[in-house]
């Protein structure tokens, strides 16, 4: 812990090789998500997890996330066309 006057104002932390290869990818990763730049399938893939432990894992962070395949309503949307 690092403090100021006996007042804590942060805490340092090792960025050994579990940091930096696991949590630093995977909060890469997130993010890339989250800014439209990967698609759950992409997320998933790239932290080499199915879709449903990444969709859990997005909705515990508080991330909106949905798994869901535009061709299972074209049909539908082409109906209309």
């Amino acid at each position: 812990m690092i403090t100021r006057e006996n007042k804590p104002i942060g805490i340092a932390i090792s960025l050994n090789d579990t940091i930096i290869n696991d949590e630093l990818r995977v909060a890469l990763m997130i993010e890339a998500y989250k800014n439209s730049h990967l698609s759950l399938g992409q997320l998933s893939k790239a932290l080499r997890i199915d879709k449903k432990k990444a969709l859990k894992m997005l909705s515990l962070m508080g991330v909106d996330a949905i798994d869901y395949n535009l061709d299972d309503d074209m049909p539908f949307i082409n109906s209309y066309l």
